[in-house]
């Protein structure tokens, strides 16, 4: 998961991993918002075919 996750970040997200993964998280928040909390999200960083749920 934290290759996957690094190569993932690419370019500057090398130098300031934390700011990239919270405006990922922003992001991810921001196009699920008017989903409901039990409706599943691709979340492919975790492996093909994975969901996740939002956050209520």
């Amino acid at each position: 998961m934290n290759a996957k996750s690094i190569h993932l970040l690419g370019g500057d997200g090398h130098a300031r991993p934390g700011g990239c993964v919270a405006e990922r998280d922003e992001m991810f928040l921001r196009v699920t918002g008017g989903l409901a909390p039990d409706t599943p999200a691709n979340v492919p960083w975790y492996g093909q075919g994975s969901t996740t749920r939002r956050p209520p």
